[in-house]
Protein backbone atom coordinates (compact mmCIF):
# COMPACT_ATOMS: atom_id res chain seq x y z
CA UNK A 1 0.00 0.00 0.00
CA UNK A 2 1.01 3.57 -0.57
CA UNK A 3 -0.34 5.23 2.61
CA UNK A 4 -0.41 8.89 1.55
CA UNK A 5 -1.72 10.45 4.78
CA UNK A 6 0.59 8.30 6.92
CA UNK A 7 3.85 8.93 5.03
CA UNK A 8 5.56 12.26 5.75
CA UNK A 9 7.56 12.20 2.49
CA UNK A 10 4.43 11.59 0.38
CA UNK A 11 2.56 14.31 2.31
CA UNK A 12 5.45 16.72 1.70
CA UNK A 13 5.38 15.96 -2.04
CA UNK A 14 1.61 16.44 -2.04
CA UNK A 15 1.95 19.78 -0.26
CA UNK A 16 4.48 20.96 -2.85
CA UNK A 17 2.21 19.86 -5.70
CA UNK A 18 4.72 17.25 -6.86
CA UNK A 19 2.36 14.32 -6.38
CA UNK A 20 -1.06 13.59 -7.85
CA UNK A 21 -3.52 10.77 -7.31
CA UNK A 22 -2.78 9.39 -10.77
CA UNK A 23 0.94 9.25 -9.93
CA UNK A 24 0.23 7.02 -6.93
CA UNK A 25 -2.14 4.89 -8.98
CA UNK A 26 0.52 4.44 -11.67
CA UNK A 27 2.94 3.17 -9.03
CA UNK A 28 0.34 0.73 -7.75
CA UNK A 29 0.19 -0.88 -11.18
CA UNK A 30 3.71 -2.24 -10.80
CA UNK A 31 4.84 -2.39 -7.21
CA UNK A 32 2.13 -2.23 -4.54
CA UNK A 33 -1.36 -3.37 -3.71
CA UNK A 34 -2.95 0.04 -4.04
CA UNK A 35 -3.17 3.52 -2.60
CA UNK A 36 -4.49 4.48 0.80
CA UNK A 37 -5.73 7.65 2.44
CA UNK A 38 -5.41 10.03 -0.50
CA UNK A 39 -7.19 13.32 0.10
CA UNK A 40 -8.72 14.61 -3.13
CA UNK A 41 -11.21 17.32 -4.13
CA UNK A 42 -14.90 16.42 -4.26
CA UNK A 43 -15.13 16.00 -8.02
CA UNK A 44 -17.39 13.07 -8.87
CA UNK A 45 -16.24 12.85 -12.49
CA UNK A 46 -12.53 12.81 -11.63
CA UNK A 47 -13.10 10.36 -8.77
CA UNK A 48 -15.10 8.08 -11.07
CA UNK A 49 -12.23 8.09 -13.59
CA UNK A 50 -9.72 7.30 -10.83
CA UNK A 51 -11.84 4.37 -9.65
CA UNK A 52 -12.23 3.12 -13.23
CA UNK A 53 -8.45 3.31 -13.69
CA UNK A 54 -7.93 1.31 -10.49
CA UNK A 55 -10.40 -1.30 -11.74
CA UNK A 56 -8.52 -1.50 -15.05
CA UNK A 57 -5.25 -2.10 -13.21
CA UNK A 58 -6.89 -4.86 -11.16
CA UNK A 59 -8.15 -6.53 -14.35
CA UNK A 60 -4.72 -6.35 -16.00
CA UNK A 61 -2.89 -7.55 -12.88
CA UNK A 62 -5.56 -10.21 -12.31
CA UNK A 63 -5.65 -9.46 -8.60
CA UNK A 64 -7.39 -7.02 -6.27
CA UNK A 65 -6.13 -3.49 -5.95
CA UNK A 66 -7.13 -1.11 -3.19
CA UNK A 67 -8.12 2.52 -3.41
CA UNK A 68 -9.12 4.50 -0.34
CA UNK A 69 -9.81 8.11 -1.24
CA UNK A 70 -11.12 10.84 1.02
CA UNK A 71 -13.03 13.39 -1.07
CA UNK A 72 -13.21 16.82 0.59
CA UNK A 73 -14.82 20.12 -0.44
CA UNK A 74 -11.43 21.76 -0.91
CA UNK A 75 -8.98 22.46 -3.71
CA UNK A 76 -5.49 20.97 -4.27
CA UNK A 77 -2.97 22.45 -1.87
CA UNK A 78 -5.51 23.11 0.88
CA UNK A 79 -4.95 21.30 4.17
CA UNK A 80 -7.67 18.88 5.29
CA UNK A 81 -7.78 18.12 9.01
CA UNK A 82 -7.90 14.33 9.36
CA UNK A 83 -7.89 14.26 13.14
CA UNK A 84 -5.20 11.93 14.45
CA UNK A 85 -3.47 11.94 11.05
CA UNK A 86 -3.07 15.70 11.23
CA UNK A 87 -3.52 18.23 8.47
CA UNK A 88 -3.00 16.55 5.12
CA UNK A 89 -2.68 18.41 1.80
CA UNK A 90 -5.35 17.81 -0.79
CA UNK A 91 -3.79 16.46 -3.99
CA UNK A 92 -5.10 16.83 -7.52
CA UNK A 93 -6.31 13.94 -9.62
Amino acid sequence: MLPYAEDSLLVNYGYKGLLRAKDLLALSSTCVAGIDMIVVPEDIDALTKLIASAMSIAIVKQRPISLRAIPVPMKPGDLADLGRFGKIPVISY
